[in-house]
C-alpha cells in the first residue's frame, strides 16, 4: 500500500465545499456518453465540489458528474485499451474493434496483435499496455449528463 500525504482544505465557494489540492489529481470518464473529453485518456483535475470534478481540458475547466470519472492521485503510466465507438467516424475501420491511448499524449494508435509494450506514434514514449484494466463497461444515464456550459462553477 503506497501512503502519500495529500493537502486539502475545505474552501467555500458560491456556498460549496470545495478541496483545493497541492498534490495533483487525475480523471478520465469510465461511460460512454457526449462529453468534451476522449475516452480512455487521463485530465488534470483542477477543482473537486462534492458531487462534481472540474477537469482541464485543452485548457479550459470542464465540469462533470464525479460519478462518471475515474479519479486517481497519480497519472497512470499504462495504454488504455479503448472498445471502438459504435458511431465512430474518425477512426479508421481498419483498426478493428478497439485502440489504445497513450497516458503521456493522449494519442490514439492502432494496436497489432498482444504486445506488453507499444511506442506512441505521436510522443515516442514506450509504456506497458493495459490489458488487464475493464474499461468502458458503464452506460451512461440521463441523470449523469453534463451541465451545458462545460464551464467552472467558480464562474
Amino acid at each position: 500500500m503506497r501512503s502519500r500525504a495529500v493537502l486539502a482544505w475545505p474552501i467555500h465557494a458560491m456556498g460549496k465545499v470545495v478541496v483545493s489540492m497541492t498534490e495533483l489529481e487525475w480523471a478520465r470518464l469510465k461511460v460512454e456518453g457526449p462529453y468534451p473529453l476522449r475516452r480512455g485518456a487521463w485530465y488534470r483535475v483542477t477543482e473537486f465540489f462534492p458531487d462534481e470534478v472540474v477537469v482541464d481540458v485543452n485548457r479550459k475547466p470542464v465540469t462533470l458528474p464525479r460519478s462518471l470519472l475515474d479519479v486517481r492521485g497519480e497519472l497512470p503510466r499504462r495504454w488504455t485499451i479503448v472498445p471502438r465507438p459504435t458511431k465512430a467516424v474518425r477512426l479508421p475501420k481498419s483498426w478493428g474493434e478497439r485502440y489504445g491511448v497513450c497516458p503521456s499524449c493522449k494519442s490514439r494508435a492502432l494496436l497489432r496483435g498482444l504486445p506488453q509494450t507499444m511506442r506512441c506514434p505521436r510522443c515516442r514514449s514506450v509504456f506497458p499496455v493495459g490489458w488487464d484494466e475493464q474499461y468502458l463497461h458503464s452506460n451512461l444515464t440521463g441523470r449523469d449528463a453534463p451541465p451545458r456550459s462545460g464551464r467552472s462553477r467558480r464562474g
